[in-house]
């Protein structure tokens, strides 16, 4: 008996291809008998099921490591695609630091011209000191001989180390005035560039500190290009008034001290 159950379970691997169950069991009982049949069927069911889970848990291994392996494909991208990123973020970060490096030295190139205008206009100033005169508490310089736009003025002020004339107060005002060789007209620091009719110090960029328009119709923005603000003499007094900035006026510089 136990030679023809060794016999039997090694021709079961043949009899397992067989698609149809009916003619692997027609095949085993030719093969040993009605009762060897009886026999050996349930151990042969119980050997089919045991390779049909050898199978699915193949399978499930196999498939379990093309899922590992298209995780770690997934991986490999991602971490290419971080490699790339993290080069054109270094490329980018090289640009910009080129670009800063440039930026600087134009920046130290124009804060080198601003100081060397600063050191000739200091120079320009002590070699002429005594054309500011104290009158009250500040220092004016009254050009009686020259006669120039508003922006020239300006700037001719700047390169003596000072600015137009900002008049703050009436006490100011009266001092001023009476240094002045009428009929003669003089620039001062106010004007409404910005702003029609509001007039500005060009000094501090603030509202003007102090205004004595006269007469009261000023100031009257005179064919619609007076922006300015000028000493002006006129019915034999001087008072503020608003002028064309193109004009060629004399002109009052200011500053707080003489060095």
């Amino acid at each position: 008996m136990q030679i023809i159950l060794v016999t039997l379970l090694i021709s079961v691997p043949p009899l397992l291809g067989v698609s149809s169950t009916g003619e692997k069991d027609a095949q085993l009982e030719n093969t040993c008998g009605s009762f060897c049949f009886k026999v050996v069927k349930p151990i042969l069911k119980q050997s089919v099921a045991l390779q049909e889970k050898i199978m699915d848990q193949e399978d499930k291994e196999k498939s379990d490591l093309q899922s590992k392996l298209d995780n770690i494909e997934k991986e490999l991208k991602q971490v290419k695609v971080d490699k790339d990123n993290c080069q054109k973020q270094s490329v980018d970060l090289q640009l910009k630091q080129e670009y800063m490096e440039k930026d600087l030295v134009f920046l130290h190139k124009k804060i080198d011209e601003h100081d060397q205008k600063l050191k000739d206009a200091e120079q320009t100033f002590k070699g002429q000191p005594e054309l500011f005169k104290q009158i009250g508490s500040k220092y004016y310089y009254i050009e009686e001989h020259a006669t120039m736009n508003w922006y020239a003025a300006a700037h001719r002020c700047h390169q003596l180390g000072a600015h137009l004339a900002s008049i703050q107060n009436q006490k100011e005002y009266d001092a001023i005035i009476a240094k002045l060789n009428p009929p003669k007209f003089y620039w001062i620091d106010i004007n409404d560039l910005s702003e029609e009719g509001k007039f500005i110090s060009h000094t501090t960029g603030n509202g003007a500190a102090f205004l004595n328009w006269y007469p009261k119709n000023n100031p009257d923005n005179y064919k619609g290009n007076e922006n300015c603000g000028s000493f002006w003499y006129i019915h034999k007094r001087y008072g503020m008034n608003d002028d064309d900035c193109s004009k060629k006026l004399y002109f009052i510089c200011e500053t707080f001290n003489v060095k």
